[in-house]
């Protein structure tokens, strides 16, 4: 594991200033994803938990709210911006070419607002609902899938444009060895967060076996964009699950459930 590519990792999915030079392959770097959705998680988790030191459980919109605008000044928005283009470029086109040239427009289209105020909407409402249930902390496990599940598209699926894009370099020499280990992180990781931790994993895997065909039928392979609409659409499904399922699967978030 190149160390720098922690940097790149750090680099590409937030927007934290990282000192250093970037590896010398970007593919070094995806390695780390599931590291970094680990402390994005941790980050959003720690915002929740602040809020209700600070103002209290009687107001979980307020703090649905900041955990939102945590993720947005965290991340840039970037993955909000993909899921956005990758509504503009379905809504607008059944013709790949044409779609792909949509989502390189910089302009927002009425898809990509729709799908932006979905986004904003949907996890306001899951959020909300977990802050009041106590169930926030699967958002930790959640944040590394997500991102993790960009490492295994990136593998799976061809670059869809003929020229140069921000997910190209990633995938240039991208070797099965690191996808296992990324995959061997995560899965880790995970195991840590108990059955439910498991179980949103093997969510993710099918979400991701759903997506793979989709984009390679509809795109013709993989984008950034698509990456940054499969973390918002993991996100989305998953929190859902969690916040829909509520006392089913949230008492079996880590270990502590086995000394009850």
């Amino acid at each position: 594991m190149d160390p720098r590519g922690l940097i790149t990792a750090m680099r590409t999915l937030t927007a934290i200033p990282v000192g250093g030079r970037d590896a010398e392959r970007f593919s070094d770097s995806l390695i780390w994803f599931p590291l970094v959705g680990l402390f994005l998680g941790l980050l959003f988790w720690a915002t929740g938990t602040v809020w209700e030191w600070v103002i209290g459980k009687g107001w979980p919109g307020g703090g649905a709210v900041t955990i939102l605008a945590a993720q947005i000044l965290l991340t840039r928005g970037l993955h909000m911006d993909g899921f956005a283009d990758w509504a503009d470029g379905l809504g607008g086109s059944r013709d790949r070419g044409t779609r792909l040239t949509i989502m390189r427009d910089h302009h927002l289209g009425a898809f990509g607002v729709i799908a932006v105020v979905f986004d904003f909407l949907a996890k306001f409402v899951v959020l909300e609902r977990l802050l009041v249930s106590g169930g926030l902390p699967v958002i930790v496990p959640i944040a590394i899938i997500s991102r993790a599940a960009m490492v295994s598209l990136m593998r799976n699926l061809p670059y869809a444009r003929a020229g140069e894009g921000m997910a190209r370099p990633f995938m240039e020499d991208l070797s099965r060895g690191q996808v296992m280990a990324a995959k061997t992180i995560t899965l880790c990781l995970c195991l840590f967060f108990g059955p439910l931790g498991v179980g949103l994993l093997a969510a993710g895997w099918i979400i991701v076996r759903i997506l793979a065909p989709s984009f390679r039928r509809g795109f013709g392979g993989i984008t950034g964009d698509l990456l940054g609409a499969t973390n918002e659409m993991m996100e989305i499904l998953l929190l859902w699950f969690c916040a829909c399922s509520g006392d089913l699967v949230l008492p079996y978030l880590g270990w502590e459930w086995l000394w009850r």
